[in-house]
Order: structure tokens, then sequence, then C-alpha cells
């Protein structure tokens, strides 16, 4: 993997990683872009699959080296077909926006998986589809700790558990729910 970055000196004129930070493929593409602050990654970032176009495999931001706040994850269009949808965009590695789509990526219009941090930690609601964007689960976290409900769906849509959380412990009973929808005891 080839690297490119830029080196500033800090407080204690020690060199550090600053400024832009791109990582590249062995095939010479774009595998991850954002910016060093104090040798720590910081801000926007974008990683993406090997693949000419620019396929997203997930971006989100950090501060102080932390992940934080929203952060989105794609399918990898070589193991997912869908079909076209002219009229979406999405962006290349080159931060380019491009709507004109071919079957192997309008699944990158909406992400598989989102999910939150703060300072690092699993914060607020994580959610993922499954390949036909049907909603596949959703959990709610605060500081890294399951919190409230947690359910999950079959590819169907019906319900497939259910289960209610406190500070990361199970409160009550984890209800299990069969693919015809009938509850199982």
């Amino acid at each position: 993997m080839r690297e490119e970055w830029t080196e500033v000196r800090d407080d204690t004129r020690q060199w550090r990683k600053g400024g832009p930070y791109t990582a590249y493929y062995e095939s010479g593409r774009e595998r991850e872009q954002g910016q060093y602050e104090r040798n720590m990654r910081n801000g926007r970032w974008r990683f993406w699959y090997d693949y000419e176009r620019g396929f997203l495999l997930m971006r989100g931001e950090y501060i102080a080296g932390e992940m934080d706040g929203v952060w989105e994850f794609w399918m990898d269009p070589a193991h997912h077909m869908s079909t076209t949808h002219s009229d979406s965009i999405y962006t290349n590695s080159s931060g380019v926006e491009d709507s004109a789509l071919t079957a192997h990526t309008a699944h990158q219009l909406k992400p598989h998986k989102r999910e939150s941090y703060k300072a690092g930690k699993s914060h607020g609601l994580w959610i993922s589809w499954h390949s036909d964007h049907q909603i596949a689960d959703s959990a709610n976290y605060v500081e890294g700790k399951l919190e409230g409900k947690v359910v999950t769906y079959f590819r169907d849509g019906l319900l497939a558990s259910e289960a209610h959380y406190a500070a990361g412990a199970l409160v009550g009973e984890l209800k299990l729910w069969d693919k015809q929808g009938n509850r199982i005891e």
C-alpha cells in the first residue's frame, strides 16, 4: 500500500502527520482519504473498494483519532446486483458526483449500515438494511452500551426478534418469531 501525507512539527518539535492523507491499493486506486491533525485522524474520512468507478466502502468523521458522529457503510459491489436508478447520484473517489449509474452501482445509493459514535464509542442509532433495502435491524447505544429497544427483521419485513436493554443489560425477555410471523415461545 502506498501512502501520501504531510508532516508538521508539533509543540514538542516532533514531526507528526498533519494535513491531507491518501492511501492507495496496489492497483493504484485510492483506498482512503482524509486529514491528520497532531498525528491523529481528524475530520471527514472516506474509504473505497478497489474498483474503477469509486465504490464507497464507508465514510464518517474522526475527532482526535476517534470515530465520531454517523458512519455509513456500503455493500461490496462485486457481490451484489441491483436495478439501475438513472436519476440517482453517487460520489466517486475523486469526489465527483456521477449520475450515470449501471446495474452494479445502483445499490451504492443507500448504505447497508449506519452507525453512530461519540469519542470512539457506539453512541446513538445503529441501523442496517438487507440487500433489497428492507430494514434488517436497529439498535440504540449510549456510550458503548445497548439502550432501549433492539429489533431484527427477516428479509420480507416480518419481525424476527425484539429485546429491551438498559445500560447494556437485557431487561425482560428476548422475543423471537419464525418466518411465518408466529411467536416462538
